[in-house]
Formats: structure tokens, C-alpha cells, sequence
């Protein structure tokens, strides 16, 4: 009896099916469950098979008896699957169709009609092996007998002169039945019952016969037999484990495959049946998927193959390192690493350069201009130029990283994946969110994520949505399907956002696809801000902490700029948790108001008033601002506060005028600024100095303004004679001053005071006069002695 069992419904090739979420950030129907088909191989010609062991033909459907699962499998017009029952000991030991009916024979000398679930009543005969041709059973008993069945009859043939006794392999035609023997291929004439013989050196060990001619296997190879010269020819056939026909095609089991191919009676190969093969669009343990802008990428692991099925219905693949470790793919290069070295490859014309590295590479990507890697020993992620010849340090990450996904331009984001920790890594920040029993993972074009997960319901599709300052798990949808998976591996996104989601499965070796959609997490802000609309009385600072800015307000791979700690951000609107802001390199864009990534800064208050500014100067809405309103000279601005040093140099002031009795807000250089007043700016009576340069033969700069960003006025020689026109204070850093009736700032450690002597110092410089005129009495009254020392000694 056979227990018949349907295996799975047959699903059109490139089925279009859908799977949805529901949420701020989720699939966009509201569903649990999500779709998919298989595309790759042919779902058709799929068998799933773990040991095939004997192969049947007939037209365009082949069945394959597995010998590890004990059910025998057909695909072609009909996917069936039928769980044979044997008894203890009993084998089968050979497949065939013939009259339309699937027939398998054991080595019990029972022939089952798979279809009928039925045996064939054989009577008294003992068949020991089966043949198919054109449409006819044929029958060997392992001693003089040869009979065709045709479903209802037997026909009879005999071996006249007993010389096809035992004999180890057996095929048939309409008109012979061929057999090996003992060193001997024979030829058994039905019409005459004539046996004739020729011998061969080859062990064969089967035959089949297509059209007129028959085939022989020897050591698993493929000959045909030239009867002419008596001897095989071999072909260019695979090296087979089990081969048939139905006299018109035949059907092989190659070595090294889980799979089926066909031939027509030229040799031409039609189909391929099975599960796993090195044949095109065929895998075996693919590990790894990617997809971009309808371009579709499978690492064929074990084939040591990338293959690429293009958007325009092209194919095409590459061989790579069988001991490649981790792969990657965009649409111009893919990328691999054997854990030593990093190659490069152009999808254009599979040019090949190489990067060395020292460091133990684990995961690699790939973003349009670079590679990243993954550094296990340091854990780190470092990156190179897709020309360049070396890595540099990108930032530091986690043990354990299994996966990365570099996305973005100048400034990526580099996204990794460690015992179901998924983090989204730039060079300032590292933000990070659990996914248990997380498999795989992809990033779309805006940031959110996808990853592959195995938990109790199943294989399950869970999204992530990238914000400002997070990462965020969304929805989750079961995967299902008409057809089984039972490991899958691998999940890439196609980037050119159509929705599409491919899967790998390692075991099945299969290619599937279903698709998506999300939309982005919503913000605070629901359109772009204008900094031409942006008030100057609200500007506000902040100290940066490695602040990422981000240019979209819900794209999060779309850097501005990554602004260092310790630098000044202006705030130029707040809206809920986000804020607007530019950066000292005059960048705009979108970061999280949040203590992790800022301080909010005060600026400093000024006093004082400018009285005059250089020509062509305006007065800007913000900081940084491109145009400005141009600056009357009559008028008068006061200083409000410093922009808390914002800018390169912290060269922004902030200042109010008044304009029709209104008062106005405004940003001016301090370049701009040629003449200024403080507040209670005088001297209490007439002091000068003089300027003291810091080297010798140098000046001395005057600034407009107590700040030395500000515009330097004029200089003044070493040792000039300075008016003070505020009181001298030594602990200030500046000093008002006038020169050439020319007023500015000067630098107070710049300045060399006259204050007059003290008593101290007068009696000191009177007691080193006395000193020094004493000592020079003591030197002349000496000189004195000794010359008239000497004239006495000369007087007789």
C-alpha cells in the first residue's frame, strides 16, 4: 500500500503576492501574516530531495525515488509526492513510466503501480529489473526471459541460446534488449530469440536506451555504444549516480547535485528537476541576498558563485573563493572576503583588484563609493574607498557581529547585527535595539529595517524604525506560503522602493520573494523648515556631544553633518522633541533634542553699542545666513549677546535695532564691525603706555572690538605711545586705546605701564649708586698706592 500525499499546490513563476503592517511605522495593511513565492529555481521543476537514488522519464514530468525519506517525488505537469510502504527488508530497486502509469519494482519481485497504489499481478514471474520505451514496460527475470507490458498483457521473449543469465544491467527497444555479462554486452533479437555479443573493458554497470541508440554507465560515466566497431564512446555527459529513459528522453541523477537533468536524444540538455544543483539559477546553501533597484544578488555559497538575476530578465554570475567568508553586492561592485583579505569586483566586466588588511575580517558591505568591514579582533569597522588600498577606522562597535549594512554617502551609517542586537553606527553615535533570535537583516533607503527572525510562530519578518535618536521594533508578520521553508537565511530589501523582499533558504536552496511596504515614523515636523522663515529674536545655542544632523526630517541615512563635541550648534527652531538647526560649517538639518546628544548653551551678554560698521556690512536674520538686509549708517546697534561663540572663529554678535520706532533682532560679523562704544566707557584722568610687541621688530594689532576675532583696525609700532581711554585693569583681557587720534582695543598684556617709583625702589637705586661709587673710589686710590709704590722703589 502507498500512503499518497499531496506535496504542494504548483504556484505560477514569479507570482506577485503582498504582506502588510499596520503602525507609525509598519507594513501599510494592517495584517500578521505576509505572503511569499518562490522564484528561483523554476517552483515547476522543484523537488525537494536529501538522497536521490533512481530517476524515471516521461515527456516532460520525471519522478525520483529518495532514498533517505523513502518517498518518491514527481514534477513536471503534476508535483506529487507518494510514501511507498515496504516491508522489513524490502527495497526498491528500480522506477519507470510506461502506458502513462508510474511503475517502481523491489528486490521482492514486486511491481507497484504507484498511481493505482495497486501491485502488478506477475503471476509466476520473478522480474529483477524494469525498462521503459515509448510507452512500453519491459521486464527481465534474471534468466532466459525478456516480456513487454503494456498495461493489460504480457508479451513474451526468450534468449534462445541462455546467454543472457544473470546479467548485471538490462535495457530495451521495440525490438532488442540489451545486457551486460560477464565482460560481454549482448543483444537480444525478440524476432529471432538470436543473442549476439561483443566484448567490453568497461565495469558497467547500467544502460538505457534514446531513439535508435542505447547508452552504457561505467564508473558513473555516460558512453554510448558504437555497435559498429564494437565498442563505448564516452560523452561529455556529468559524472551520474543513476540515469533512464522513456526512449525519447532520458534523465540523469549527476554526482554532487540533489537534482535531475534531461536530455533529448541529441544530447541536448531540456530541464533541470531537484533541489539543489551548480547549474544557473539553480543554488546550493545560498547564504545571502541583496537587492537594489530591481537588480537581485544570491551568494551561492557552496557553488562558490554570486549570481545575479538583472532587472532587464538577464543573468549573469561570478566565481568567487570557496573559501570566501562573508559577500557583498550593490549595483555596480560586489565585494568578498576569504577573513585575511577584502576583494573588489566590478559588476561591469568582473575586473578583480585586491585590498590587504591586517585585520581578521569578519562581515563586509558595501556603500556606491566604499567597503566596510568588520574587524573581530578589535570589533571595530573600518572602511576603504572602492579604489583605495587601505581601511581606516570608522568607529568602534560590539563583540560578536555577524552581519553589517553600510548605507549612506560621505557620512554612512553603518548598521550591525550581534546576538539579536541590531545597531545603527556612525562615527559619533551608536544607537541599538533588541531583536531576539534575529537572523538576518536589511536597511531601506530612508534608514527603517527589516530583519528575518525565528521565533515560535515561525520565521517572522519584524520590522525597525529608525527615528533621530533610536531604533525602534514596529510590527511583526508571519511568513507563509504554499511551499515549505525550513531554514531560511539571508532577507535584503530592494532599495529602489518598490516594496520588494527577498529570502534565502540554506536547505531548501530556494529564492523567494514577497513584498512590503512602510512608511516612515512620523516627527514633529510634517514639512521642511525654511530658514528664510526663521525669527532672529528665537535663536538659540547648543553645545554638541557628537551630534549627528540629519538633512530630512524622516531620513535617517541622509547626513548633514556630524558635528564634534564640544562644538556650537544654532538652534534655529524647536518643534516638540526636534530641533532645526546649523552647523559652524553653515550645514541645515534635523537632530533630537536630547541631553544625550546636546547641552544647551547661554550666550554671553554684551553691553555696549556699535557706532559704526564697514561698508557693504548687513544685518542677517541668523547667523550664517546667506542675505541679510543692508545696514543704514546712521543707525545705531546694540550688542545683545556673543551667539555663544557660534561659528568657525565664534565670529557672530547679535544685535537690535530700531526702525520706525520698532525694535529689531539681527546677526553681524565681528569682522564688520569698525567702530564700538561700551557701556561707561572712560578714563578717570590721562594715562599713556606703550605698546610692547611680543618679538622684537613686530607691531602690535587694535581691534575694533574688546575680541580678538574681530576686525584688526590698524597696528601700532613696538614701543608706541598709547592714550588710555578706559582705566587700566591688568586682570581684563582688552584695553580701550587711542592712537593717531585712531581708537580700538588692544590687548592688556600688550600694554607697558609708566606708574612711577616707590620709596623702596628709590632708597635701592641710591644704595646701588653708593655701592658702585664707592667701588670705583676703592679702584682709583689703589691705582693711587701702587704708583708711588713704584716710585719709591726706582730713588737711589
Amino acid at each position: 500500500m502507498l500512503n499518497l500525499i499531496i506535496f504542494f499546490v504548483v504556484a505560477a513563476a514569479g507570482l506577485s503576492v503582498f504582506c502588510g503592517f499596520s503602525g507609525s511605522v509598519s507594513f501599510a495593511v494592517a495584517a500578521d501574516s505576509c505572503e511569499y513565492a518562490v522564484i528561483s529555481p523554476d517552483i515547476n521543476k522543484y523537488l525537494y530531495l536529501n538522497n536521490p537514488a533512481l530517476v524515471a522519464i516521461q515527456d516532460d514530468v520525471v519522478a525520483v525515488y529518495d532514498k533517505d525519506e523513502n518517498k518518491i517525488f514527481t514534477a513536471g505537469d503534476e508535483h506529487l509526492v507518494y510514501t511507498p510502504t515496504l516491508s522489513v527488508g524490502e527495497k526498491i530497486i528500480n522506477l519507470a513510466f510506461a502506458n502513462g502509469t508510474l511503475y517502481y519494482l523491489t528486490n521482492r519481485s514486486r511491481l507497484c503501480d504507484v498511481k493505482t497504489q495497486n501491485n502488478v499481478d506477475l503471476g509466476d514471474k520473478i522480474v529483477t529489473d524494469i525498462s521503459a520505451y515509448e510507452g512500453m514496460l519491459y521486464l527481465y527475470n534474471s534468466l532466459v526471459n525478456v516480456w513487454a507490458y503494456n498495461g493489460n498483457i504480457f508479451s513474451s521473449y526468450k534468449d534462445n541460446g541462455y546467454k543472457i543469465i544473470k546479467s548485471t544491467a538490462f535495457a530495451a527497444t521495440d525490438e532488442f534488449a540489451f545486457f551486460v555479462n560477464e565482460g560481454k554486452l549482448l543483444v537480444l533479437d525478440y524476432s529471432s530469440g538470436e543473442t549476439t555479443e561483443f566484448p567490453i573493458s568497461e565495469n558497467v554497470t547500467s544502460l538505457f536506451a534514446v531513439g535508435k541508440d542505447v547508452y552504457a554507465v561505467s564508473d558513473g560515466r555516460i558512453s554510448k555504444v558504437d555497435f559498429e566497431n564494437k565498442l563505448l564512446v564516452k560523452t561529455a555527459l556529468p559524472v551520474v549516480r543513476n540515469a533512464s529513459s522513456d526512449g525519447k528522453y532520458f534523465a540523469i541523477i549527476p554526482y554532487g547535485d540533489n537534482a535531475v537533468f534531461t536530455y533529448d536524444s541529441s544530447l541536448n540538455e531540456k530541464e533541470i528537476y531537484g533541489s539543489k544543483s551548480a547549474k544557473d539559477k539553480w543554488f546550493d546553501s545560498p547564504e545571502k541576498v541583496f537587492s537594489e533597484n530591481g537588480n537581485v544578488a544570491v551568494w551561492d555559497k557552496a557553488n562558490a558563485r554570486v549570481q545575479y538575476f538583472l532587472s532587464d530578465g538577464s543573468f549573469k554570475k561570478l566565481s568567487i573563493s570557496k573559501n570566501a567568508t562573508s559577500v557583498a553586492v550593490n549595483t555596480t561592485h560586489t565585494a568578498y572576503t576569504d577573513g585575511k583579505k577584502v576583494y573588489v569586483v566590478n559588476n561591469a566586466d568582473f575586473s578583480l583588484r585586491e585590498i590587504n588588511t591586517d585585520k581578521n575580517v569578519g562581515a563586509i558591505s558595501l556603500t556606491n563609493d566604499a567597503v566596510a568591514i568588520y574587524d573581530k579582533n578589535s570589533k571595530a569597522i573600518y572602511t576603504a574607498g572602492l579604489s583605495g588600498n587601505e581601511f581606516s577606522l570608522f568607529a568602534y562597535s560590539r563583540a560578536g557581529v555577524t552581519e553589517i549594512k553600510a548605507i549612506g554617502g560621505n557620512n554612512p551609517t553603518v548598521y550591525t547585527l550581534a546576538s539579536g542586537i541590531l545597531s545603527a553606527v556612525t562615527k559619533t553615535t551608536d544607537f541599538s535595539v533588541s531583536v531576539k533570535n534575529a537572523i538576518s537583516f536589511d536597511v531601506d533607503n530612508t534608514g527603517n529595517a527589516v530583519l528575518l527572525v525565528k521565533d515560535d510562530a515561525g520565521f517572522v519578518l519584524k520590522t525597525v524604525a529608525r527615528t533621530a535618536g533610536a531604533l525602534e521594533v514596529a510590527k511583526t508578520a508571519t511568513l507563509h506560503g504554499d511551499f515549505e521553508t525550513l531554514n531560511l537565511f539571508g532577507v535584503a530589501i530592494d532599495l529602489s522602493s518598490n516594496g520588494d523582499v527577498y529570502l534565502v533558504d540554506n536547505v531548501k536552496n530556494v529564492l523567494l520573494k514577497t513584498t512590503y511596504s512602510f512608511d516612515n515614523k512620523e516627527t514633529a515636523y510634517d514639512k521642511p523648515c525654511n530658514p528664510d522663515e526663521i525669527s532672529s529674536e528665537t535663536v538659540s545655542y547648543a553645545y554638541s556631544k557628537g551630534t549627528v544632523v540629519y538633512s530630512s526630517i524622516n531620513n535617517f541615512l541622509d547626513i548633514s553633518d556630524v558635528v564634534p563635541a564640544g562644538d556650537v550648534m544654532a538652534i534655529l527652531d524647536a518643534k516638540d522633541n526636534m530641533l532645526f538647526v546649523m552647523t559652524k560649517n553653515k550645514k541645515f538639518g534635523y537632530t533630537l533634542d536630547s541631553a544625550a546628544f546636546l547641552i544647551r548653551k547661554e550666550p554671553s551678554a554684551l553691553s555696549g553699542r556699535v557706532v559704526a560698521l564697514f561698508d557693504n556690512v548687513s544685518v542677517y536674520d541668523y547667523p550664517g545666513a546667506k542675505t541679510g538686509t543692508p545696514f543704514v549708517k546712521s543707525q545705531i546697534l546694540t550688542l545683545i549677546d556673543d551667539c555663544a561663540g557660534f561659528g568657525i572663529n565664534g565670529e557672530f554678535l547679535k544685535v537690535s535695532y530700531e526702525i520706525d520706532g520698532e525694535t529689531k533682532y539681527g546677526y553681524v560679523y565681528k569682522t564688520s564691525v569698525m567702530s564700538y562704544v561700551a557701556t561707561n566707557q572712560s578714563a578717570k584722568k590721562d594715562v599713556y603706555a606703550k605698546a610692547k610687541a611680543q618679538r622684537v621688530g613686530t607691531t602690535v594689532d587694535v581691534y575694533a572690538m574688546p575680541d580678538d576675532t574681530s576686525r584688526v583696525l590698524f597696528d601700532v609700532p613696538d614701543g608706541a605711545k598709547l592714550k588710555l581711554l578706559e582705566d587700566y585693569d591688568a586682570s581684563a583681557k582688552f584695553t580701550l586705546v587711542e592712537y593717531n587720534n585712531q581708537q580700538g582695543y588692544i590687548l592688556t598684556s600688550a600694554l607697558k605701564i609708566d606708574k612711577g617709583l616707590t620709596g623702596g625702589q628709590i632708597a635701592a637705586i641710591v644704595l646701588a649708586s653708593a655701592t658702585v661709587l664707592i667701588t670705583a673710589l676703592y679702584f682709583v686710590i689703589s691705582r693711587r698706592n701702587k704708583k708711588l709704590s713704584n716710585k719709591n722703589l726706582k730713588t737711589p
